[in-house]
């Protein structure tokens, strides 16, 4: 079978001479910036890229913009060197000198900052509030609004949802040769060299396209995708309820566990915030397993405790995400809570705010990495001083048991 091979990307040819920006931009900077550092970052980028050469199909823009479908092994040098090989690929077309602020781009302008001159201002600022190495932008927002950003080393707008439209380069390559450590100077004349009249296209090209909102992981699921979640986690052998407020979720639950019933409530945001943790260990209702284990001698009594909180009559709790096609994630730093939802509870009851309803197992794990792990670790480290970890991932596809595992959905946002 005849071999398919694949075209790598190559560095572009400038459309100008390298001194046609001067005074303001040097010949000499131009000619190292662009031949130099532009064609490291183009050969590494092909080489991060030839382990899996079918990515070479894509446009480069394409493969920076969905990182998290990048193979992880070569993901932080594809975001490195892919960045600054499309970020170049960008910023050469956007530097021409002569041109006037004008057509639509203006009237944005105008419009979101006041005039030009306080949008050169807020630019600036980004500009010279760039810490280390990095790149302020004029970006199109997935509003469709003008938007001023930066971003560090290479990182690329098109990873948030947000398209280009001018950007300055902040990294000491674009300007040391002429202005040494002056970036505020290098700031102040780069004004004089923007390709407005890219820009403006830029801009007219941007609002023709549909933009991929960013996903809000704290925004509540549709009833109707509730309703589809439910079924399928039925299909699946686990029980599904839905209610209003977390003041019926706690009616819910004493539906489900008798009085004086053994109970593990296991560490979680959402049962404090719900106040069930506080229901269960103080109510006197229920027989809590974390009073029996907090009287034990962990040194003496370690094993034992391991077995009581691994095998509980009921096991209470939450997940991370629960798929529309009824599967449920559960990530954790220590893996202590798993062994009990997984088979050793005789039954497990999740508590769940329906933000957590997820389309597939991509998305759920994405939903653990981008957004659950970073508030986690903030928690931790305010608490203990350390951050946290994605150990070990429970994913329930089924139950056997009928009856054993119960999913209560709150339309109300619980925890992470």
């Amino acid at each position: 079978m005849k071999q398919e091979t694949y075209r790598k990307f190559e560095l572009p040819r400038l459309e100008y001479a390298y001194n046609s920006l001067e005074p303001f931009i040097d010949e000499a900077t131009m000619k190292l910036h662009h031949d130099k550092h532009h064609q490291t970052y183009t050969d590494k980028f092909n080489e991060a890229l030839e382990k899996y050469p079918e990515l070479f199909r894509k446009k480069p823009e394409e493969i920076i913009s969905e990182l998290d479908k990048i193979p992880e092994d070569i993901r932080v040098a594809v975001k490195n060197h892919g960045g600054g090989y499309i970020n170049h690929n960008f910023f050469w077309k956007i530097l021409k000198k002569n041109t006037e602020t004008k057509g639509k781009i203006k009237f944005a302008i105008d419009k979101k900052f006041g005039s030009v001159e306080n949008f050169r201002k807020e630019f600036s600022a980004a500009a010279l509030g760039v810490f280390g190495s990095g790149w302020a932008w004029l970006v199109l927002n997935e509003n469709k609004e003008l938007e001023i950003i930066k971003t560090p080393n290479q990182e690329s707008p098109l990873t948030l949802g947000k398209i280009p439209l001018l950007t300055i380069d902040v990294w000491e390559h674009a300007y040391y040769l002429k202005y040494q450590n002056r970036r505020a100077e290098y700031v102040e004349n780069f004004f004089n060299v923007i390709n407005w009249q890219t820009v403006e296209k830029n801009f007219a090209e941007a609002m023709k396209m549909k933009l991929k909102r960013q996903k809000n992981w704290n925004e509540l699921a549709e009833k109707i995708d509730v309703e589809l979640t439910m079924n399928a986690l039925r299909k699946n052998g686990i029980n599904s309820y839905f209610v209003e407020n977390k003041r019926k979720a706690k009616e819910k639950l004493e539906e489900l566990i008798p009085m004086g019933a053994e109970v593990m409530n296991m560490s979680s945001v959402t049962l404090d915030e719900s106040k069930i943790a506080e229901e269960i260990t103080k109510s006197g209702r229920y027989e809590p397993v974390k009073k029996k284990l907090e009287s034990m001698d962990r040194k003496t009594q370690g094993r034992e405790m391991q077995r009581i909180g691994a095998a509980p009559q009921y096991a209470v709790g939450s997940v991370h995400a629960v798929t529309e096609d009824g599967k449920v994630i559960i990530a954790s730093n220590t893996g202590s809570q798993l062994p009990a939802y997984a088979y050793g509870a005789d039954r497990v009851i999740f508590i769940v705010g329906t933000q957590k309803i997820v389309k597939n197992l991509d998305e759920a794990m994405k939903r653990i990495y981008d957004y659950i792990l970073p508030l986690e670790s903030e928690r931790l480290k305010k608490v203990y001083g350390v951050a946290s970890f994605v150990s070990k991932v429970l994913l329930i596809n089924k139950e056997i048991n009928p009856e054993r595992i119960n999913v209560i959905f709150v339309n109300e946002v619980l925890g992470f």
